[in-house]
C-alpha cells in the first residue's frame, strides 16, 4: 500500500523494464517508465498513485511462438 507521494516520487524496481509489464493502481492503468539505477538504465520506474499497485507480466503470442 503506498500513501503520501507526489507529483516528484518515483518508485523504481529492480525489475528489466520489458515492454509486457503492466503496472495497474487500484485497477487503473499506470504509465511504466525506464529507471536509472546505479549507473544502469535499464530498471522499471513508476510515478506511483495512493493505493495497491499491482504489477504482472503479460505475455504476448509472439512471445511464445515467435514472429511469422
Amino acid at each position: 500500500m503506498l500513501e503520501g507521494g507526489d507529483a516528484a516520487t518515483r518508485l523504481v524496481l529492480h525489475r528489466s523494464d520489458y515492454a509486457n509489464w503492466v503496472a495497474t493502481p487500484n485497477g487503473q492503468p499506470l504509465r511504466i517508465d525506464t529507471a536509472t539505477l546505479a549507473h544502469h538504465r535499464m530498471f522499471i520506474g513508476l510515478a506511483p498513485r495512493d493505493g495497491v499497485i499491482e504489477l504482472a507480466y503479460r505475455r504476448r503470442p509472439v512471445d511464445v511462438i515467435g514472429p511469422a
